[in-house]
């Protein structure tokens, strides 16, 4: 495997004249910075710290460099936005998401997949709260999807925010990690559930990132932990690890903190995983990357899409398999409640370029529950070496996290 060094240099070579132009073409005002530095260009992942973080050109402002300033950009929440109720932020994405219902993009090609992903900042993955993707920002993985509503009906539960007894309304975004080859496919799905006066609760999960999967985008359970990457992508898995010592992992614990209505839990109870068990399919038959589209557009409105298992905690030997069965796979499982959709889904070009759903990092997670770290078999299932894990540090604080 190349080091990661020598593929930062490789990158830094094949996107010399991308960087250049795009240098050239300067729009003043499109994000602030950390030192709430005006920015004078589209944010990047910047060449001073190895292409991991994103930055900007400011002016008279921010990081000394020959010739001018810089600072790293500042994608925390917007007030305005936030300040709405959940109900105008789900009006705002639905408006959004319904203004231009077609694909306008395309997958790459797996060469360049990772060469775009080695040449992005993966901590705004996880700490972007724009309402949208920053811009001039690409999607490398999970290229084209659908959008549809979604209801989130929990019965009995011990866990708090959006975790607790209720109908929470959101959005699900379905569509394969890569585009499908004659072998199968790599079903990926997105959560994002707006709320009243603070960020939405996020997360994605998958039954893993192997190639060749099921043509039935339904027919594996998922998970917001899945099983250490193999293969080529492996490089994608070490290009997440600038921001996280576990790129198979997703927390849960920020949708436990504020319930749809923004109360906040100064306590939050969240599980260690959830485990979805989906109820429909779609065909077994080999199928393009419209031939989904199609798929999830004639998906009944209504009906339950996937079963919701609360893992409450982790099974020591079994952590770095797939979500397998929830007898196996589920520690402690109790059930949350379902999930159905209640608009019809539908490709869309804001889903595709603009919609974000943020990652949050499992080590969040692991300082608000350390029993969720202790004893799991967690450096085995992140797929970590003795030294890595060695030199793990947890945030020093979640609410407060700034990585750059």
């Amino acid at each position: 495997m190349l080091s990661k060094r020598l593929v930062v240099g490789v990158c830094l070579i094949l996107g010399f004249a991308d960087g250049a132009r795009r240098h050239r073409q300067m729009t003043a005002g499109l994000d602030t910075t950390l030192q709430k530095c005006q920015c004078t260009q589209t944010c990047r992942a910047s060449v001073v710290d190895g292409l991991s973080c994103d930055a900007c050109d400011t002016s008279n402002c921010g990081k000394w460099k020959p010739f001018g300033r810089w600072d790293f950009c500042d994608f925390s929440p917007v007030q305005n936005f936030e300040s709405q109720s959940a109900a105008a932020k789900i009006s705002y994405y639905q408006d959004k998401l319904a203004a231009n219902p077609r694909t306008t993009v395309a997958y790459k090609s797996l060469p360049s997949v990772l060469t775009s992903t080695w040449k992005t900042s993966v901590h705004s993955t996880f700490d972007n709260y724009l309402p949208e993707m920053p811009a001039g920002r690409e999607k490398n993985i999970h290229t084209v999807g659908a959008v549809c509503d979604i209801e989130f009906n929990v019965g009995s539960s011990v866990y708090t925010g959006l975790f607790g007894r209720g109908s929470h309304q959101g959005f699900i975004r379905m569509g394969t990690a890569v585009e499908p080859d004659d072998r199968g496919i790599t079903p990926g799905v997105g959560f994002k559930f707006p709320r009243s006066g603070v960020p939405s609760g996020d997360f994605v999960a998958m039954h893993n990132t192997d190639p060749g999967q099921s043509w039935n985008f339904f027919g594996s359970n998922i998970s917001n932990h899945i099983s250490p990457t193999v293969g080529k992508l492996k490089l994608l898995s070490k290009k997440f690890e600038d921001a996280t010592i576990c790129s198979t992992q997703v927390g849960l614990s920020n949708l436990a903190m504020y319930d749809q209505a923004g109360n906040a839990f100064t306590t939050p109870k969240f599980p260690f995983k959830l485990f979805l068990v989906p109820t429909v399919s779609t065909r077994l038959s080999p199928t393009t990357v419209s031939g989904y589209i199609e798929q999830f557009e004639q998906l009944s409105v209504g009906p339950t899409l996937f079963d919701v298992w609360a893992c409450g905690k982790p099974i020591r030997d079994r952590e770095a398999e797939a979500a397998g069965s929830v007898e196996r796979n589920c520690g402690s499982p109790s059930f949350l409640g379902s999930m159905k959709t209640t608009s019809q889904c539908s490709a869309s070009d804001y889903g595709d370029r603009h919609f974000h759903i943020r990652h949050q990092l499992i080590e969040e997670d692991w300082q608000l529950e350390p029993s969720f770290l202790e004893g799991s078999g967690a450096q085995f299932a992140c797929g970590r070496s003795n030294w890595d894990w060695a030199g793990m540090v947890l945030p020093s604080s979640v609410q407060e996290h700034i990585p750059c």
